[in-house]
């Protein structure tokens, strides 16, 4: 009887801690919710400023959408940075994943299918970078932005900054 005693008892004990760690838990994620939404914001980058559409899912998906690279840009951007590229490159929306740096911060990386004129797969368009929640807005800091062709290797063409509001 003594022994089924102490067992409840430690059972018994358990149960705030629990509680408390669940709840410290959640309190750290609270601020990481916050990201989660639609966004749209403006982008400054060296082929001048544009405007991006982010959407991140509760699950750490990410999906992105701007007015530079797209299912209809026809960019004719890339031979001025010496890239082989086709005159006309179009791509895909973006599809990736975001995830807890810290407080208020969160990293993200997607990618962009792109294709020729012709719709002929050329490659991936990669974006990295960290976004930060200052209040009711984003700040974005795009490290990394990088074409990787299935011909001609990988190229570096960032970084960026963005920042933006939520979609209401």
């Amino acid at each position: 009887m003594n022994e089924r005693r102490k067992l409840i008892l430690s059972m018994v004990a358990a149960v705030p801690v629990s509680v408390v760690a669940s709840q410290a838990g959640e309190a750290a994620d609270n601020n990481v919710k916050d990201v989660v939404g639609a966004w749209t914001t403006i982008h400054t980058s060296p082929v001048g400023p544009f405007r991006e559409l982010l959407v991140f899912s509760a699950g750490g998906g990410l999906t992105e959408t701007n007015t530079l690279l797209h299912t209809n840009s026809q960019l004719a951007l890339f031979a001025q940075f010496g890239l082989p590229l086709p005159a006309a490159v179009n791509a895909s929306d973006g599809l990736g994943n975001w995830r807890r740096l810290g407080p208020n911060e969160v990293e993200v990386v997607f990618r962009k299918l792109l294709f020729d004129e012709h719709g002929a797969h050329l490659g991936d368009f990669r974006a990295q970078g960290r976004v930060r929640l200052d209040g009711g807005q984003i700040v974005a800091e795009w490290d990394s932005l990088r074409i990787e062709t299935l011909s001609s290797g990988a190229f570096e063409v960032g970084p960026a900054t963005s920042q933006g509001v939520r979609i209401e």
